[in-house]
C-alpha cells in the first residue's frame, strides 16, 4: 500500500506536467473518456503517447483507491469496458500507413487487464503474424520481437482469470516451431539469438498458461522444443532459457516420448552435461509414473547405461571369434567367416566416424544412438570417459526404481565379476602381455596403466554400490551379494568405502553389519598398505621436479639416468633413485607434515634454487637483522623468519603463526592425512559405517574398539604381491610393493612421531563415532525415544572428544562410562534418524509412531539448515532416507509441522504497519521530551503490535508437513542460502520419488 501510494503521487506530478492542453479547457483530465476520445482522434505519436500515459495515470489511481475504498472496483470494471476495446481499435488504426506505438498498446491492455475476445484474438494474431514472417508492418526485428514477447505474456495473463482464447496455445506452438529452427545471421546482446527473447517470454509464461485446463501437453511439447533447441551446437540460445525450460519440464508433469527425450537429452548438454545435468536430473526425478507404474525416463537411461551400442556388437563379435579360433580349425568355420564378415564392414564404419551405423534400438530412442555416435566422432573418452553411463546411473539412482530390470541392468555391466573380467582381458591384452596367466585383481596401482576403462569403472561401481544401498535394493539376494564382495575387493579403496555407505544406507541386514564390524579391524588393500610410496613420488615429482626453480628440472634428466644406470646388484631402480635423491623430497615432506628442527626457516627454499631466489636472498636477511635488534619487532620477524619455535607462545601456536619443534605438526586435508596409514583410514570409514548401521545388539562390540585394533597389522605377504619373473609372472607387477609393504621411507625417530599423532587421531575419531554408539545404549529398541532425540528433547551420554588425552585406554574397561548426560549432538541425531528409518518400517505408515516421525524428521530439515557444511549435508540426507523409507503422501498429507519463519513474518509485519517509524518518533519524543507526542506514539505501537500479533498467529499456524518441506527448499533457494543447493536438489528429487509412489505429480504433493 505504502509504495502504491508513493507510486501514485509520482504518477499526479507526471500528470500535471502532461496536462498542458487541458490548462484551459473544461475537460476533466481524470475522465477516462476525454483520453479514450483523444486517442482515437489522435494524429501523431506524440499526441497518441500523451493519451495512453494519461489513461494509465487514471487507472493506475482507480486500481491504488481499491484498497481504501471497494466502490473504485467498479469504476475499473467500468474502465475496463471503455478503455480495452478502443485500444484493440486504435491498434489496428494506422497513422499514414503505418503502427504507432504497437508495443506500448498491447502493454496497455495487459495492464488494463483485458478480457474480452477481441483482445486475445488480437494477441494472437500478432503472434501468427510473427510466426509467418509477416510482422514487418510492425517495425523493425527488435519491435516484432518484443511485440511478440508482450502478446505472449497478456495471453498468460488472461489464462490467469480464465479468459484466455482456446487456440492460444496451439498458435505459441507454432510460434516455436518456427523460431527454434530459423536462425538469421543477426544477432542479440551478447552475440545470443535475438529470437531467446521471445522464448525466454513463452518459457516464463508457462506457470500462468498451466491455469488453463488441459494444457500440459501443449506446454510440454512447446517446452522439449526450446530445451532440445538450446542444445544445438550453434543454437546461441540463452542457457538460461534452456535451464528454466527444463526445470519447468519437470513441473509440468508430462511423460510423452519428446519429453522423455528432451530431458534425457539433456543430461549430456552443451559440455556435455556441464551446465544442464543438475536440473534435468531434478526434472526427471520429478517426473509422475506411467499408468504401469513405470518411470517413462527408466528404458533410455538403461541403455544408456550399457554403453555404445556399436562397441558391444564389436566386442562381442571378437569374443566369439576368440573362442572359434581356440578350436582347432575354428579359424576356417563358416561361423568364424560369418562372424568375420559382420564385423570388418561395421568396425571400418566405427572408425572412419563419417556416417552413422544402423541404431540397434527402437525408433524412438534412436536419439540414444545419435549421442553415442557424437561421443564416438568427438571421441569424449579422451576428455570424459564414461560420462554418458555415468550420468544415466546417478539420475537411476535419483528414481528409485528397484525393479529387476534396473538392478540387473546395473550389475551385469558393472557388477564385480564383470568388471574383473573385463579388466583381466584388458591387462592382458597389453602388447608383451598376452601370455600372462592372472586369476585375480590384485588392486596395486599398475593397473591404471593397464586397464584402458580403469577410471571410469570404477567411477560408475563407486556411484553404484552407494546407490544401491540408498535405492534400499538390498533385499534382493544379488545386491547383498554384491555390496558383501565389494567390501573385500581391493581393486580401490575408494570402491570399499562406498560399499560400506552402500552398506549403512540400506535396509538393515544382519550379514552386512557383522560383515562390516569385521573389517573394521581385518580390512587392508595394497593399494592402501603402498599409500607411502605414492606420497614420496607426488613430493618428488610435484615439489622438486616441477617446483618454481628452473633449477630442479635439472634433475628430471638426473632421475632418469639414474633409472638407466643403476648398479648391476640393485633389483629395483625406482627404490633406488628415490633413496639416492632422498635429500630433495625428504625436506619438501617434513613442511607438508609440519616437522621442523630449530632454525628451519619459514619458507622452504631448496639448496639449488638459493642463488635466485628472492625471500632467500633479500626477506631472509632483513628478517635476521631485525631478530638480532631484539624487541617487540624482533619477536615478530622471528615468527616471520623461523618455521617452529621450542617453547612457542600459545596465542602464536593457536594462530597458526608458529609450530613446536620436532613434531609431526600438521595432519589434514593438506597431506591427504599422511599421518594415517591407508588401511587405517579404510578401517576408520568402515567402524563409521557399522556404527551408524548397528542395533543394540552389537553396540558393546564396537564400542570395545579403540586405536590398537584399528592400527593392526595390515596382514599382507610378500607373497600375496603379483610376481616379476617365473611361472606365475603377473602383469600387475608393481616393483614399488614389496619395498613400501613394511616399511616406510622416513626416518625411523619420526616414524615414532607419526604413530603417536596417528593413535591420537584414531582416538579422537572412536570418540565421535561413540557419540552414534550411545544414542542406541540408551534408546535400545524405542521408537519413541529416538524421535525425542531428532527432537532434541531426549538427552543421552556425552562424552567431551576435545578433552582427550595420551595415554589411551587399551580396552573398553579401561574407560569410563560417560556419566554426563546432556543435549544430543547432530551425530546422535543422525544415528537417531538412522534407527527411525529401520524401526518405523516396523510399525506400518498410518501408526502414530510413524506419524511422529515424519514431523520431526520435518521439522529437522529445518533446523539442521543451521549446521556447518557437512553436518548439514549428512543430516539432511538421513533425513531424506527416513522419509523415503516411511513417507506415504496420502497416508501423511494431513501430519502438520511448525511454521519455520515467524520471526521473518513478525518483521514483514512490522514493516506493513510501518511500527519501526512510530518507534523512531517515539524514540525522538522521548529525547525532546514531549509528552504528547510520547503518548500518542506508544499508542500507535500499543495498537499495531496488537494487530501484528493477531495476523502472525494467523500466518504462523501448523501446516502440512510436507507443505513446509518444499517451503522450505524454495525459500532456501530463493534467496541463495550458500551450501544447501546441491541437498535441496535431492530433496527435490525426494519429493518426486514420493509423488510417484502416490501416482500424483510433482505440484500436487
Amino acid at each position: 500500500m505504502k509504495r502504491r501510494l508513493i507510486h501514485l503521487s509520482v504518477l499526479v506530478i507526471l500528470g500535471a506536467i502532461a496536462l498542458p492542453r487541458c490548462a484551459s479547457c473544461w475537460d476533466n483530465p481524470d475522465d477516462p473518456k476525454v483520453w479514450v476520445e483523444k486517442l482515437e482522434e489522435a494524429k501523431s505519436k506524440e499526441d497518441r503517447e500523451r493519451a495512453l500515459f494519461n489513461l494509465y495515470r487514471i487507472y493506475e489511481l482507480n486500481k491504488a483507491m481499491v484498497e481504501r475504498d471497494s466502490k473504485y472496483k467498479q469504476k475499473l470494471k467500468s474502465f475496463r469496458k471503455l478503455v480495452n476495446p478502443v485500444i484493440v481499435k486504435v491498434f489496428r488504426k494506422k497513422i499514414k500507413d503505418r503502427y504507432i506505438l504497437p508495443t506500448q498498446l498491447v502493454e496497455k491492455l495487459v495492464i488494463f487487464e483485458a478480457d474480452i475476445p477481441a483482445v486475445g484474438e488480437l494477441f494472437i494474431e500478432i503472434i501468427d503474424k510473427y510466426t509467418r514472417l509477416e510482422a514487418d508492418e510492425y517495425g523493425d526485428d527488435d519491435r516484432q520481437e518484443t511485440l511478440a514477447a508482450k502478446a505472449v505474456d497478456g495471453l498468460a495473463k488472461m489464462a490467469v482469470r480464465g479468459s484466455m482464447p482456446a487456440k492460444a496455445l496451439d498458435s505459441i506452438g507454432k510460434m516455436i516451431g518456427v523460431i527454434c529452427k530459423a536462425r538469421g545471421s543477426r544477432k542479440g546482446i551478447e552475440g545470443l539469438d535475438p529470437r531467446s527473447f521471445v522464448r525466454n517470454a513463452v518459457v516464463k509464461s508457462v506457470p500462468s498458461f498451466l491455469k488453463s485446463k488441459g494444457s500440459r501437453s501443449k506446454l510440454a511439447a512447446i517446452l522439449s522444443e526450446v530445451v532440445r533447441f538450446g542444445q544445438l551446437p550453434k543454437s546461441e540460445q540463452d542457457p538460461m532459457v534452456t535451464i528454466f525450460g527444463i526445470r519447468l519440464l519437470g513441473d509440468v508433469g508430462d511423460t510423452s516420448d519428446a519429453t522423455v527425450e528432451s530431458l534425457v537429452l539433456s543430461l549430456l548438454g552443451k559440455g556435455r552435461g556441464r551446465r544442464f545435468y543438475s536440473f534435468a536430473a531434478t526434472a526427471i526425478a520429478k517426473m509422475p509414473a506411467l499408468s504401469s507404474g513405470k518411470h517413462p525416463a527408466v528404458e533410455p537411461l538403461l541403455l544408456m547405461l550399457e554403453g555404445d551400442p556399436w562397441m558391444r556388437t564389436i566386442l562381442d563379435i571378437k569374443t566369439k571369434m576368440s573362442a572359434l579360433a581356440k578350436k582347432r580349425r575354428g579359424d576356417k568355420s563358416q561361423e568364424y567367416k560369418d562372424l568375420k564378415a559382420r564385423l570388418e564392414p561395421l568396425e571400418a564404419k566405427y572408425k572412419q566416424k563419417k556416417v552413422m551405423p544402423k541404431c540397434p534400438y527402437k525408433a524412438k530412442y534412436t536419439y540414444i544412438c545419435k549421442l553415442f555416435w557424437q561421443a564416438n566422432v568427438e571421441e569424449w573418452s579422451k576428455t570424459e570417459p564414461g560420462v554418458i553411463p555415468m550420468n544415466a546411473l546417478m539420475v537411476l539412482r535419483e528414481i528409485g526404481d528397484t525393479s529387476e530390470k534396473v538392478i540387473s541392468t546395473m550389475i551385469s555391466n558393472y557388477g564385480i565379476d564383470v568388471v574383473r573380467k573385463r579388466w583381466l582381458a584388458q591387462a592382458r591384452s597389453v602388447p608383451g602381455m598376452e601370455d600372462k596367466k592372472d586369476k585375480r585383481i590384485p588392486g596395486v596401482q599398475m593397473q591404471k596403466m593397464m586397464i584402458e576403462s580403469y577410471g571410469r569403472d570404477m567411477n560408475l561401481r563407486s556411484v553404484m554400490l552407494r546407490a544401491l544401498g540408498r535405492m534400499g535394493a538390498m533385499t534382493k539376494p544379488v545386491v547383498l551379494k554384491e555390496m558383501l564382495r565389494s567390501l573385500t575387493w581391493a581393486g580401490d579403496p575408494s570402491m570399499m568405502v562406498k560399499a560400506g555407505e552402500g552398506g549403512y544406507l540400506a535396509r538393515f541386514n544382519k550379514k552386512m553389519l557383522e560383515r562390516l564390524i569385521e573389517l573394521s579391524t581385518k580390512a587392508a588393500s595394497v593399494m592402501m598398505v603402498n599409500f607411502k610410496k605414492r606420497q614420496v613420488k607426488m613430493f618428488f615429482w610435484g615439489k622438486v621436479i616441477k617446483g618454481t626453480c628452473p633449477a630442479g628440472q635439472e634433475y628430471e634428466q638426473k632421475f632418469k639416468k639414474c633409472l638407466n644406470d643403476v648398479p648391476e646388484k640393485v633389483k629395483d631402480a625406482n627404490w633406488y633413485c628415490f633413496d639416492k635423491f632422498k635429500s630433495l623430497w625428504l625436506p619438501e615432506f617434513y613442511y607438508a607434515i609440519g616437522y621442523h628442527k630449530p632454525g628451519d626457516l619459514k619458507r622452504h627454499v631448496q639448496d639449488f634454487c638459493k642463488k635466485t631466489d628472492p625471500w632467500y636472498q633479500n626477506t631472509r636477511k632483513s628478517l635476521l637483522e631485525k631478530v638480532k635488534a631484539g624487541g617487540a619487532e624482533g619477536k615478530r620477524a622471528k615468527l616471520a623468519l623461523y618455521a617452529c619455535s621450542e617453547s612457542p607462545d600459545p596465542k602464536a601456536l593457536k594462530k597458526g603463526e608458529t609450530m613446536e619443534c620436532n613434531k609431526w605438526n600438521v595432519c589434514d586435508g593438506r597431506n591427504n592425512m599422511l599421518c594415517l596409514d591407508g588401511h587405517w583410514q579404510l578401517r576408520l570409514h568402515f567402524h563409521r559405517h557399522a556404527s551408524l548401521l548397528t542395533t543394540s545388539e552389537y553396540v558393546a562390540t564396537l564400542l570395545k574398539h579403540t586405536a590398537e585394533d584399528l592400527m593392526g597389522p595390515h596382514r599382507i605377504s610378500e607373497k600375496s604381491l603379483p610376481k616379476k619373473e617365473g611361472r606365475k609372472a603377473s602383469v600387475f607387477f608393481d616393483s614399488d610393493d614389496k619395498q613400501y609393504l613394511n616399511k616406510v621411507p622416513w626416518p625411523e625417530e619420526l616414524e615414532k612421531l607419526r604413530v603417536k599423532r596417528a593413535r591420537a587421531i584414531l582416538e579422537k575419531e572412536l570418540c565421535h563415532h561413540r557419540e552414534l554408539l550411545w544414542v542406541v545404549q540408551e534408546c535400545g529398541s524405542d521408537i519413541n525415544k529416538y524421535i525425542n532425540v531428532v527432537k532434541g528433547v531426549q538427552k543421552v551420554p556425552v562424552e567431551d572428544c576435545s578433552k582427550l588425552k595420551a595415554p589411551f585406554p587399551k580396552h573398553l574397561d579401561s574407560r569410563p562410562t560417560p556419566s554426563k548426560r546432556g543435549a544430543p549432538s547432530w551425530r546422535a541425531r543422525l544415528k537417531a534418524l538412522r534407527m527411525i528409518a529401520m524401526l518405523g518400517a516396523q510399525k506400518g505408515k498410518s501408526s502414530r509412531e510413524v506419524k511422529a516421525a515424519i514431523r520431526a524428521a520435518i521439522d529437522y530439515y529445518v533446523t539442521a539448515g543451521g549446521l556447518a557444511k557437512h553436518q548439514l549435508r549428512e543430516s539432511r540426507e538421513m533425513v531424506l532416507l527416513v522419509l523415503d523409507r516411511l513417507a506415504d503422501y496420502n497416508a501423511h498429507k494431513d501430519v502438520m509441522c511448525p511454521y519455520p519463519y515467524s520471526m521473518r513474518q513478525r518483521n514483514l509485519l512490522r514493516d506493513r504497519y510501518n511500527i519501526p517509524r512510530y518507534e523512531e518518533k517515539l524514540a525522538r519524543a522521548k529525547k525532546d521530551k514531549k509528552e504528547k507526542d510520547i503518548a500518542k506514539w506508544k499508542g500507535l505501537i500499543k495498537k499495531y503490535n496488537a494487530k501484528v500479533k493477531k495476523d502472525l498467529e494467523e500466518l504462523t499456524k501448523p501446516q502440512p508437513c510436507f507443505k513446509i518441506f518444499k517451503l522450505v527448499i524454495e525459500d532456501e533457494t530463493s534467496r541463495r542460502v550458500k551450501g544447501v543447493w546441491q541437498i535441496n536438489r535431492d530433496a527435490r528429487n525426494a519429493i518426486g520419488r514420493l509423488a510417484r509412489r502416490s501416482k500424483l505429480r510433482y505440484d500436487q504433493i
